[in-house]
C-alpha cells in the first residue's frame, strides 16, 4: 500500500504525536490526500491500461485516502478533548500527573503507536472511530463524497467523463427525503429503495458500457436497403 510506505506513515505519526504543529498538519494533510488521489488519476489517464486493473488500483488509493482522513480527524478530536481536560485541571489545582491517569492514557495518546497505525491501514474498515453526527448536512456530505469517488473509480479508468455514477449517487438525497418524509418508510419505502438499487445502478453501468463501446468501436454501419 502506498500510504503504508514508511515516509508517509511516519509524517502522519509524528504529526499526531504533536511533534508537528496543528497549522503544519492543516496544510500537510489536504496536500497529501489531494496528491494521493490526483497522481494515480493522472498516470491512469496518460497510460492506456486495462480498465479493470485501473479500477482496482484506484480503489486502493481511495481506501487509503479515506483512512487517512478518518485517522487524522479522530486523533484531532481526542487531542482537543485532552487539552480541555488539562485546562480544567489547572483551574482545579490538579497536577498533570493526576490528569494523565492510567485510564486516560489507555485511550489517548496511548493509541498513538506505529503498530496501531499500520493495523488500521490494513484493517477492513474505513472508520478509525464510530462517531459521526446524524444531521442532514452530514448525510449530504456523505452522498457527495460517495458520488465523487464512484465517478473517480469509473470515469478515470475508462478515460471518459459522463457523470452517470455521480448523478446516480446524488439522486439518493431527494430519494431519501421521499422515503423518510413522504411515504414515511414502511413497505412503500422499501420498494422504492430496492427499485433504485435493482434498476438505477445497473442502468448507470450499462450507460457507461454503451458509451465506452461506442468510443472504442464506433457505431455500427447499417447496409443500405434496396
Amino acid at each position: 500500500l502506498s500510504t503504508g510506505s514508511k515516509p508517509n506513515n511516519l509524517q502522519i505519526f509524528f504529526s499526531e504525536k504533536g511533534r508537528l504543529s496543528n497549522y503544519f498538519a492543516g496544510v500537510f494533510y489536504p496536500i497529501l490526500v489531494c496528491a494521493h488521489l490526483a497522481v494515480p488519476a493522472a498516470i491512469t489517464l496518460v497510460l492506456d491500461g486495462n480498465p479493470l486493473c485501473s479500477i482496482l488500483a484506484l480503489s486502493v488509493f481511495v481506501i487509503e485516502s479515506l483512512k487517512i482522513v478518518s485517522y487524522v480527524h479522530v486523533n484531532y478530536w481526542c487531542r482537543c478533548a485532552r487539552e480541555e481536560k488539562l485546562e480544567a485541571s489547572k483551574k482545579a489545582d490538579m497536577t498533570r500527573s493526576d490528569v494523565s491517569s492510567p485510564e486516560m492514557a489507555s485511550l489517548y495518546p496511548g493509541t498513538l503507536t506505529l503498530s496501531n497505525l499500520y493495523y488500521f491501514m490494513c484493517a477492513p474498515t474505513l472508520c478509525y472511530e464510530l462517531k459521526f453526527p446524524n444531521k442532514f448536512s452530514a448525510m449530504v456530505a456523505v452522498f457527495f463524497v460517495s458520488a465523487f469517488f464512484h465517478e473517480y473509480l469509473v470515469s478515470v479508468p475508462l478515460h471518459m467523463f459522463r457523470l452517470w455514477a455521480y448523478y446516480g449517487m446524488m439522486a439518493q438525497i431527494p430519494l431519501s427525503f421521499v422515503t423518510d418524509y413522504i411515504v414515511k418508510g414502511g413497505r412503500a419505502g422499501n420498494v422504492i429503495v430496492w427499485l433504485s438499487l435493482i434498476l438505477g445502478q445497473p442502468l448507470a453501468i450499462l450507460m457507461y458500457v454503451h458509451d465506452w463501446y461506442v468510443m472504442h468501436q464506433g457505431t455500427a454501419e447499417v447496409p443500405p436497403t434496396n
